[in-house]
């Protein structure tokens, strides 16, 4: 995880919330939940923290352990590196609407673009970045044009319709196919 971005972090975040949920480790002590958050870093993070690379008070909670492993991934990149991987984000060859999206998600909210959840103008800011992104970066042009042709497009419209388009051409692929099996 030493290399890992901070979209990995936040993914291994949530791992670690769900494992400490199903393991009860609120009712442990702060050495034992410390210890069980240690035990699933990886090792150059290990190490990190042994050989005090990465500084931690000594009566750090986990809360503020994780904290701390978060600063120091996240001072790991520049965050200009960041933001030209938001932009520059296309949909892979082959890549689902669904996981192309998740992804633009993803690299949004772990590197921060400056917005703040209960601001609704930042909200729609960042819903018109990801709907830019989405008609950017999206395979299929037939798809994009559809999304271009939308008056008042949304995030939530755009969302829909590359699902729609997705769905309706794989329903197709298959119908040629069986079509084609029956000749």
């Amino acid at each position: 995880m030493s290399t890992a971005t901070i979209s990995d972090f936040a993914t291994w975040n949530e791992g670690w919330d769900n494992f400490a949920l199903c393991q009860h480790l609120a009712r442990q002590s702060r050495a034992v939940q410390v210890a069980a958050l240690k035990t699933c870093l990886d090792a150059d993070l290990q190490r990190f923290l042994i050989q005090k690379t990465i500084d931690l008070d000594p009566s750090a909670d986990v809360a503020d352990i994780i904290k701390v492993l978060s600063k120091y991934i996240r001072s790991q990149r520049n965050p200009l590196l960041d933001r030209i991987e938001f932009y520059k984000a296309s949909q892979d060859c082959g890549e689902m609407f669904d996981n192309f999206f998740t992804r633009l998600r993803e690299i949004f909210s772990a590197y921060n673009f400056e917005s703040d959840s209960t601001c609704s103008t930042c909200r729609n800011r960042e819903d018109d970045l990801m709907c830019d992104r989405i008609v950017c970066g999206i395979m299929s042009d037939t798809t994009r044009h559809r999304l271009l042709a939308e008056q008042d497009l949304t995030l939530e419209k755009a969302v829909k319709i590359c699902q729609a388009e997705e769905g309706a051409s794989a329903s197709q692929k298959n119908l040629v196919s069986k079509e084609l099996q029956g000749m």
